[in-house]
C-alpha cells in the first residue's frame, strides 16, 4: 500500500464513525479486491471500458469525487448498453465505494441511497461479494434498514472469505449497538479468531462478557493471560473487579471476586512488576496498584488486595505469620476449570517479586520473598511451595550459601 494511500486511509477515518468500514472500502477501491474474476478482453470498448475505469480510481485518489462519479456513470452507460456483465459489476462496485465516500463529506440521503443501489445491482451480478455485504450492510444501517443490514452482515461472514475477521467484528459492532450482547459476542470472538491480535474486538468481547456472563468473563481473561497479553488481562480483571458491588457478598459474587483478584495476581507476576512499578507517578503498572488501592476496602477481597499490596513493600522477615487471606484459598474441589487456585496465584506473585530482587542482585530481599511463598502454608496442612523450594536453593546455589 503506497504512502499515499494511507494518508487518503487515516484522513478517512477521522470523518467517520465507521473508520474500518472505510479502511475496507478504499481496500477494494485501490487494489481491486472486487475484480478478482476474470480478465479484461482485448478490444476497442473493453479497453476504453478499462481506461475510464482507471480515470475514475486516480481522480478518487485524490477524492475528486466531481471528475470520478461522471466518468463512472458514463462508463456504466456503456457497459449496459454493450451487455458487458463483468465491466457492470466493476462500474457499479465503484460506483457505490465513490457515493458512500462522498457521502460522509455532507450529501448523505441521496449519495447514500443511490449507493445502495449500486451496491445492490452489483451484488445481483456477484452475490457472494464480502465487501460489497459489508459496505451495503453499513448503508442500510445509516438509512434505518437495520433488519436488512443484519442479514447482509451475516452473509458476509458465512463466506470463506480473508476477510471474514473483519465483517465479523463489523457485525458485532452493529450487535453491540443495539445491546444484543450475546450475539455481539460471538462475533468478537470469530473476530478474534481471525485475527488474535485484534484490540477493538478483544476490548468489545470483555465489555459483552461483562454484560451476559462473569464465568465467561474470566475464563477468557485466564486465556489471555496463556497467550501472553498479561498487563492487559491484568487492567481487564481490576476493571470487571470495579464494576462489582464492593458490599455485595452473595456467595456467586464472592467467588468471582476471589476469581478475578487471582487473575490479577497471575498477571502482575507474567508481567514482571515489582517494587518499582508501584512508586512510578504514571503508565499502566502504576494505574494498576491506584486501582488495588481503591478496591482495598471490598468488603470480600479486601484483606487480599492489601496483602498483594503489602508483597510491593519492603520484604517481611521470614519468621512473621504467613498471610492469612490467601493462605486458605485453594483444593476445594480439586484442580480449577481454568487459571489457578488463588493461593497458587498469590505464591507465583511472591515468587514473581523474589525474582525482581534477584535479577537485581538484592539476594536478601529475593530470599525474603522466596521464604514467605514457602511459609504460606505454614499453619495448614496443605502443601508446600515447591517450585519457591527450588528458586530457593538455585538462590543459595548461587550465591554459595548451600550448606
Amino acid at each position: 500500500m503506497t504512502k499515499t494511500l494511507s494518508t487518503y486511509i487515516a484522513s478517512a477515518a477521522i470523518k467517520t464513525k465507521r473508520c474500518y468500514v472505510l479502511a475496507l472500502v478504499l481496500i477494494c477501491l485501490f487494489a481491486g479486491v472486487e475484480e478478482a474474476e476474470g480478465q479484461v478482453n482485448t478490444g476497442t470498448l473493453r479497453d476504453q471500458l478499462s481506461d475510464q475505469l482507471d480515470e475514475a480510481r486516480v481522480s478518487l485518489r485524490g477524492r475528486d469525487f466531481q471528475a470520478a462519479i461522471p466518468t463512472l456513470r458514463e462508463g456504466l452507460s456503456i457497459a449496459l448498453e454493450s451487455n458487458d456483465k463483468e465491466f457492470q459489476a466493476r462500474y457499479h462496485f465503484q460506483l457505490g465505494v465513490a457515493l458512500q465516500q462522498r457521502s460522509v463529506n455532507g450529501r448523505v440521503a441521496q449519495d447514500l441511497s443511490e449507493a445502495a443501489g449500486h451496491y445492490e445491482s452489483y451484488l445481483r451480478l456477484r452475490p457472494k461479494t464480502g465487501s460489497a455485504l459489508n459496505n451495503l450492510a453499513q448503508i442500510y444501517t445509516q438509512l434505518g434498514r437495520e433488519g436488512e443490514a443484519s442479514e447482509l452482515f451475516a452473509r458476509a461472514v458465512a463466506l470463506e472469505d480473508k476477510m471474514v475477521g473483519f465483517y465479523a467484528f463489523n457485525y458485532a459492532e452493529f450487535l453491540k449497538d443495539r445491546r444484543a450482547w450475546g450475539e455481539s459476542a460471538n462475533y468478537y470472538k470469530k473476530a478474534l479468531e481471525e485475527n488474535p491480535d485484534h484490540p477493538e474486538a478483544r476490548e468489545g468481547l470483555l465489555e459483552a462478557y461483562q454484560r451476559i456472563d462473569q464465568g465467561r468473563l474470566i475464563t477468557f481473561i485466564w486465556d489471555q493471560i496463556d497467550e501472553g497479553r498479561d498487563v492487559w488481562a491484568t487492567t481487564a480483571s481490576l476493571q470487571a473487579l470495579a464494576n462489582l458491588p464492593a458490599e455485595d457478598v452473595r456467595p456467586q459474587i464472592s467467588q468471582q471476586k476471589e476469581e478475578l483478584l487471582s487473575c490479577v495476581a497471575v498477571g502482575m507476576s507474567r508481567a514482571n512488576y515489582g517494587p518499582a512499578s508501584k512508586s512510578k507517578s504514571g503508565g499502566k503498572q502504576a494505574e494498576v496498584f491506584r486501582t488495588l488501592e481503591k478496591l482495598a476496602g471490598d468488603a470480600d477481597i479486601g484483606p487480599g488486595v492489601k496483602e498483594i499490596l503489602s508483597a510491593f513493600d519492603a520484604p517481611s522477615s521470614p519468621e512473621l505469620s504467613a498471610q492469612s487471606w490467601w493462605a486458605d484459598k485453594g483444593d476445594r474441589y480439586g484442580d480449577p476449570d481454568d487459571g489457578w487456585w488463588p493461593r497458587d496465584a498469590y505464591r507465583m506473585l511472591l515468587r514473581s517479586v523474589g525474582d525482581w530482587h534477584q535479577r537485581r542482585n538484592d539476594d536478601k530481599s529475593a530470599e525474603a520473598y522466596y521464604l514467605q511463598a514457602i511459609h504460606l502454608t505454614d499453619n495448614s496442612d496443605k502443601e508446600p511451595d515447591l517450585q519457591a523450594i527450588v528458586q530457593l536453593a538455585d538462590l543459595y546455589l548461587s550465591s554459595n550459601q548451600m550448606k
